[in-house]
């Protein structure tokens, strides 16, 4: 059945909802290149990521691990250690994993020194390579084992509770627990969005008459809502790859040189100014950017789409993926607040 035969009264509309599939699956297209692009250059950082930490006289991730535990100051280690055991209940398979993110992330923010005096100390030689295989395995290795979206929120909430609870004012830290998050929302939400459209389409051709259009045009609503959506997550899936392309650059310039100073500071400059484009991911800057898309399709009829006031609530109402609102502990384990 034509989309037009639900509209006898109005085939503009009926075309907008072909438009709104279309450039949904276009935009989910963008994304998973984007994602695609990521993952190649995960595999090449990691393939030369045993190559960087010999350089810097480490044999193994499990050394730097001990070798970052033991430099912490001992109470910053007793919570660390404490939030990890915390854990081990809920994600036994991923506590790994759970080490190096909650790991870097500490490191990352407790210190009142600059990163490099890190990398370059020997003992943090690949920091930022941690993150890499830590977003890696978050991004293909979990989705790979169907690992459902409850399991990538307690990797969320472990690395949100070390943040909150050692220090107020995290850089790099703040910035991967984002990255992190937009690795949770871009594996879920375009599965989802595309399970959605599929759907669609079936109720184009299974509904009939005037009571299932009506159905039908809450549909499209909702269909917009998710090209929002779908167009936010493509959007900071976009720093998300800008991010990691800095970081693939660092560990191949770190495995070519032994003084790597210089290479790690211009490369951490480069990697805040990159996690700022997620700051620029907002509702006005989702909004102008479809607005742009379909001014530039002289056909587009969109006088029935919600309002960005029915969008900005929808927005406000918990539906920005760039806000992470899941659960979190109560309190922490040592009884802070």
């Amino acid at each position: 059945m034509s989309v037009d035969l639900l509209y006898p009264d109005n085939k503009n509309r009926g075309s907008r909802v072909k438009q709104l599939v279309a450039q949904i699956s276009t935009i989910q297209n963008d994304a998973r290149l984007s994602k695609a692009t990521v993952s190649d250059q995960l595999k090449v950082a990691e393939s030369k990521l045993t190559d960087v930490l010999q350089a810097h006289g480490l044999q193994s991730l499990d050394q730097l691990k001990k070798e970052l535990i033991d430099s912490l100051p001992e109470e910053v280690k007793k919570h660390y250690l404490d939030l990890v055991k915390h854990y081990e209940k809920d994600v036994a398979d991923d506590t790994q994993v759970i080490d190096i993110i909650g790991l870097v992330l500490t490191v990352s923010g407790v210190w009142p020194v600059r990163l490099v005096r890190f990398v370059t100390s020997g003992k943090v030689a690949a920091a930022l390579g941690c993150i890499v295989r830590a977003l890696a395995v978050l991004a293909t290795v979990n989705l790979a084992r169907g690992i459902d979206i409850e399991s990538a929120q307690k990797l969320i909430k472990l690395g949100s509770a070390v943040i909150k609870s050692i220090s107020p004012d995290i850089e790099l830290g703040e910035a991967a627990l984002k990255c992190l998050n937009v690795v949770k929302v871009a594996g879920t939400v375009l599965t989802a969005l595309g399970v959605f459209i599929d759907g669609i389409i079936l109720i184009i051709v299974a509904f009939k008459g005037a009571e299932q259009r009506e159905q039908l045009e809450a549909a499209i609503n909702v269909l917009s809502y998710r090209r929002f959506s779908a167009q936010a997550v493509s959007l900071m899936g976009e720093v998300y790859a800008q991010y990691i392309s800095s970081l693939y650059a660092l560990v191949v310039k770190m495995k070519k040189k032994a003084d790597i100073e210089d290479v790690v500071d211009e490369t951490c400059d480069d990697l805040k100014k990159r996690m700022q484009g997620l700051e620029g991911v907002n509702l006005e800057s989702v909004y102008d950017s479809l607005k742009k898309l379909d001014d530039s399709d002289a056909n587009t009829w969109n006088e029935k789409d919600p309002t960005k006031q029915a969008l900005e609530k929808w927005w406000d109402d918990g539906h920005d993926p760039t806000q992470y609102k899941g659960p979190l502990p109560d309190k922490h384990p040592d009884g802070r607040k």
